[in-house]
């Protein structure tokens, strides 16, 4: 099994026809490393999701990148996956390493959604998924020091720290690269 299949499946089990239909229903794109898939501002009428690669979404404040969301295979590379959502994006999107992506119309998905019971019971548990996320996000990951948030995101997204650069770690965690340094150094030596 693919990790796409297996990362679908780890929100809901749904069955090979199933996927089948997902793909049946999309155009796939592939992108090299480092390409804008999506820019702040632009019509939003697509879903996309991640088939093979690694992505960012992140928003441009002051002449600083924040990302505020990472893709891998079998995620979307913006959390909403419905029809109700702003008309353009709030988000830039570039991918990290090469990549491809299943691209379908808002509408096609929310007629999977409508047709296939196991599609709309994975896009209600991943939206469910990204909701405590969010409220996690919010609720704790604000409160709490960067080194903490750091060894939060170790614990719950390790391969993460395997693919993001550092300078994309330390902005998705609200910090400097600097700072996130002294955080793994200190880490480290705690360790030996």
């Amino acid at each position: 099994m693919n990790q796409f299949t297996e990362n679908i499946r780890s929100v809901y089990p749904v069955s090979d026809e199933a996927i089948k239909l997902l793909f049946d229903s999309s155009r796939l794109m592939t992108f090299p490393k480092g390409a804008t898939v999506i820019s702040e501002g632009d019509a939003n009428n697509k879903i996309y999701l991640l088939k093979e690669g690694f992505s960012r979404a992140f928003v441009n404040r002051e002449g600083k990148d924040v990302t505020v969301w990472f893709s891998f295979p079998g995620e979307p590379l913006l959390m909403i996956l419905g029809t109700i959502s702003p008309a353009v994006s709030l988000v830039n999107v570039e991918t990290l390493e090469e990549s491809s992506v299943l691209v379908l119309e808002r509408t096609e998905m929310e007629r999977l959604f409508r047709q296939n019971l196991e599609l709309c019971n994975w896009g209600r548990l991943l939206a469910d998924k990204y909701l405590l996320m969010l409220e996690e996000f919010v609720t704790i990951d604000l409160c709490i020091p960067a080194s903490e948030r750091y060894l939060r995101l170790m614990k719950n997204i390790p391969e993460l720290l395997h693919k993001a650069s550092l300078k994309h770690v330390a902005s998705y965690l609200l910090i400097t690269p600097e700072s996130l340094s002294r955080i793994r150094s200190r880490i480290r030596n705690k360790k030996k």
